[in-house]
């Protein structure tokens, strides 16, 4: 106790704390698709407005056999205000738990050895893949080891 009466030059019962406010939460989107599916408390406010991405919202309700109707409904009126896209979604979807999986694409390494050696992006590359020979890419991915040192 006296060493805080040395440092702060304070009686220890006049030392006050330094307390950090929590940062509030950012919400993101998987929070309002969660919301739409289960919770149905999402408000749409001036603060997480830019979180509200319709065509993604849709995208993700496309996923699951109970919700793709939905989703395809509100894909046929562009002009909805984001407070009615999810007011009609709220109301219309069960409440129920959902967990869609999210398609990933498939890494295929000789793409990946093209793209290095070429320095081009994956579409071109996985346009030029079928052009090269067998041996071809396994001299490309022998010099990769190389320069990577395996």
């Amino acid at each position: 106790m006296s060493n805080l009466n040395d440092l702060f030059g304070l009686p220890p019962d006049q030392v006050v704390a330094e307390v950090e406010e929590p940062k509030e939460k950012s919400i993101s989107f998987f929070d309002i698709v969660n919301s739409i599916n289960y919770s149905k408390d999402f408000v749409i406010s001036d603060e997480n407005r830019k979180a509200y991405n319709r065509f993604m919202i849709n995208r993700a309700l496309s996923m699951s056999q109970e919700t793709i109707y939905f989703s395809n409904e509100m894909n046929g009126y562009p002009n909805l205000t984001d407070e009615m896209h999810l007011s009609f979604l709220t109301g219309a979807i069960r409440k129920r738990k959902r967990f869609n999986k999210w398609p990933k694409g498939i890494k295929n390494e000789d793409v990946e050895v093209i793209k290095f050696f070429m320095k081009m992006s994956t579409r071109e590359a996985m346009l030029i893949l079928p052009l090269l020979s067998k041996s071809q890419l396994k001299e490309l991915n022998e010099h990769m080891l190389k320069i990577k040192g395996k």
